[in-house]
């Protein structure tokens, strides 16, 4: 028993010591233990390829919404952010990525769409602070069957009315 008490005490010290730790003074926003986002947010998807937009329906195409090869969407968590506060914030998503050069475009999305599609928002702040993966992406019997249920959940996305499709004001391009 005596045993038992001390590996208690042990790992208890331990999970203090690498357990979660107040945000830091310098950003007080940084998540340290990733979350889900309750259905009630909002996520935000940047479009950096204009064949990824419907212009005249002014509606996002289903691959703006494509999980591959990941099998997560990289979004970021935009509930209440000001309008420039989510633009500023494309331009973190931008990095050096090949193919990021410019922003045309956002899909703003409930989390209770994603919701209903079966899948999930989860905050991890990583590589940027707000930065969210859409997971639970269904697996399927093999490949093919993957692919298939991805494209009717991406083109159920990009249908849905509660997704808007904002436009800059002023054309977010690389600077």
């Amino acid at each position: 028993m005596r045993f038992l008490l001390q590996l208690f005490s042990r790992c208890v010290s331990w999970l203090q010591r690498k357990g979660p730790r107040s945000p830091s003074k310098s950003n007080p926003e940084r998540m340290l233990i990733p979350r889900v986002l309750a259905p009630d947010e909002l996520v935000t998807r940047y479009i950096y390829s204009e064949r990824n937009i419907r212009k005249s329906e002014k509606r996002p195409k289903r691959g703006a919404f494509d999980p591959s090869p990941h099998m997560e969407l990289s979004v970021v968590h935009s509930s209440g952010l000001t309008e420039t506060e989510v633009w500023e914030l494309g331009e973190q998503t931008k990095g050096s990525t090949p193919g990021r050069r410019n922003i045309y475009a956002r899909a703003d999305i409930p989390v209770q769409t994603l919701t209903d599609l079966k899948l999930r928002a989860l905050r991890d702040d990583k590589p940027f602070i707000r930065h969210t993966s859409v997971i639970d992406w269904p697996l399927g019997s093999d490949g093919n069957e993957a692919k298939a249920l991805w494209l009717q959940i991406c083109l159920e996305l990009s249908e849905d009315h509660r997704v808007r499709l904002e436009f800059p004001v002023v054309p977010v391009v690389h600077s």
